[in-house]
């Protein structure tokens, strides 16, 4: 075994391991429209999700039970489509944020200034369109957000938030307001102008120039393979390094957050909360994008929401069910809106009897600050006093570690003042 095959082989599973590493956004997008189509019976149609994700939820990792979702698969192929909604209720966060399909963000509408019962339109073209701004003056609704998608095809998902249960009555309502209907094609498929100054348009890459780099990359990397292949096919090495190469991918996302590969940026933290600023950010590299596709797919743009996650308490000890925990939560939150969630070691929601997942910005009164974090009963049903609040760990002959994800929805902070903003503390009380 000479020192070049022993080289060949390590190009071989370095070169397969970022392959799969570009590939799996692609595939895991492309798994979930496949389910999602299943559920809604096709594309350009609403489908509303009516419950709050609860411990059952496994469409998508770290649900947020104080989310009400609706998810469009929009198809442009044939037309144009435009999606309207009027919110009932100004006093909540409300967007929606469309998903190309390589799992990115590339925009977003909300209801910032939308009155209550206005109806807002949102004109969702592709990459060839034109004339846009005239179609978009035939639409009803004001305003009119123009939205052109790099890909003929993708995700639509309204969240609205749901800071108070006795308001989700109304927001299911509001909810159920979502429509898509087609818009005339007519005169659209011509090489696309710039952007009117009368619309907010955000443009994207075309769709041909995303499609020619993806089958350019995949074609080199492909080829690059094969040629390496080739050349191992009569070494020992040849099979260890094809499974290295097949494991390499998965095993570079799952520890690359911990190798620090997942950002172009340093990944913050300031006490027991951590975040990457690359996340929900345009800039998002290679390994970031992987990453969110496994762990957070669907996430919110920065602008939108900055979500921040604990994994130890505040002595640097792992997050353990065992264990009890007081969570202090100061009187200001950098946010419009917040909430704070417990998940288990799979990222999905902790299984409970008592639908206890989470607390947000209005179920905190203003002056009792505490959330207690434990296993079994209710705190009030054994006589435990010593928090207003409480957060299930599940039952109580369920071990296992866990982790606290805290949303800042509409963060009013720059990622520079991170490291002076004032955050929950977590405390282990035994």
């Amino acid at each position: 075994m000479t020192t070049t095959t022993l080289l060949l082989a390590a190009v071989f599973v370095g070169v397969a391991g970022l392959l799969g590493v570009y590939l799996i956004p692609f595939l895991i997008i492309r798994l979930v429209v496949r389910r999602l189509s299943a559920r809604v019976g096709g594309s350009n149609k609403p489908f509303h999700r009516s419950k709050l994700p609860d411990h059952f939820s496994r469409e998508i990792v770290c649900p947020s039970p104080d989310l009400l979702y609706s998810v469009v698969l929009f198809d442009l192929t044939q037309a144009p489509h435009a999606l309207h909604f009027s919110f009932t209720s100004p006093d909540t966060y409300a967007s929606v944020s469309f998903f190309d399909l390589s799992s990115t963000n590339f925009d977003f509408a909300n209801n910032d200034t939308i009155k209550p019962g206005d109806l807002f339109s949102i004109l969702l073209v592709g990459p060839d369109a034109v004339n846009t701004a005239e179609l978009a003056a035939s639409l009803q609704g004001s305003p009119v957000a123009i939205v052109r998608s790099s890909f003929r095809s993708g995700l639509a998902l309204l969240r609205m938030f749901i800071s108070n249960k006795s308001e989700l009555p109304k927001l299911i309502q509001s909810q159920r307001t979502l429509t898509v209907t087609p818009v005339s094609s007519s005169g659209l498929h011509l090489p696309a102008p710039p952007p009117s100054s009368n619309s907010k348009t955000r443009t994207t890459t075309t769709e041909k120039t995303v499609s020619n780099r993806f089958l350019l990359h995949i074609g080199c990397a492909s080829l690059l393979l094969l040629t390496l292949g080739v050349q191992l096919s009569s070494s020992s090495l040849f099979w260890p390094a094809l499974v290295l190469g097949v494991c390499a991918a998965p095993l570079a996302i799952y520890f690359s957050q911990s190798l620090g590969f997942v950002s172009l940026a340093t990944p913050l933290s300031r006490g027991v909360w951590s975040f990457n600023p690359a996340v929900g950010s345009e800039e998002s590299s290679l390994f970031t994008k992987a990453w969110v596709a496994v762990f957070g797919l669907l996430a919110l743009r920065r602008e939108e929401a900055i979500y921040l996650s604990a994994s130890c308490d505040s002595q640097g000890r792992p997050l353990h069910t065992r264990f009890r925990y007081r969570v202090t939560v100061p009187k200001e939150l950098p946010a419009k809106w917040w909430s704070m969630t417990v998940y288990d070691g799979t990222r999905y929601l902790v299984p409970n009897d008592h639908a206890s997942y989470s607390v947000n910005s209005d179920s905190l009164s203003s002056d009792v600050r505490s959330v207690l974090l434990s296993s079994g009963a209710p705190p009030e049903q054994v006589g435990d006093a010593s928090a207003s609040h409480w957060i299930s760990l599940g039952r109580s002959e369920r071990r296992e570690p866990f982790v606290l994800v805290l949303r800042l929805y509409r963060p009013r902070f720059a990622v520079a003042d991170f490291l002076t903003l004032d955050l929950p503390v977590v405390e282990r009380i035994d």
